[in-house]
């Protein structure tokens, strides 16, 4: 969300002896200047393989997440027995993700997940993805 400062009279430009108007600042999102606030959410789809399907130790797991007007951030947190860790933090694949790959697609990202050292055992997916407008999707 892109924030604007407004300055607007906190009294009449027609003050007499009451002195200048204050100076006030407001805070508006650009989308409540045009009149317009999305409330739509990012979908999260286009599962390979499809949800669950077997996997084997080298499987990639792969995933869209898109938006109808632009993604801001999305997470991918991967449970794994009774660990949970962190394979996209929003910005970079982290630790045992790092070989995974995110690829731009019409309106969002192709996420690709691999594990270094292979699937020790099935693994549960949290994702999390927000829009510029802060709408959400899990």
């Amino acid at each position: 969300m892109t924030i604007e400062f407004v300055a607007a009279p906190s009294r009449s430009a027609n003050f007499g002896d009451q002195g200048p108007p204050t100076v006030g600042i407001e805070f508006y999102s650009s989308a409540e200047l045009l009149g317009v606030i999305p409330s739509t959410p990012p979908t999260i789809g286009n599962f390979a393989p499809p949800v669950g399907t077997p996997l084997t130790r080298s499987a990639s797991v792969a995933f869209d997440a898109v938006d109808d007007l632009l993604l801001r951030r999305v997470v991918v947190m991967v449970v794994l027995g009774a660990e949970v860790f962190v394979a996209h933090d929003g910005d970079t694949f982290c630790g045992a993700f790092a070989g995974s790959d995110r690829a731009v697609i019409a309106g969002g990202w192709r996420y690709t997940i691999r594990r270094n050292g292979g699937w020790i055992v099935p693994p549960v997916f949290r994702l999390l993805a927000i829009d510029t407008f802060g709408n959400e999707a899990t």
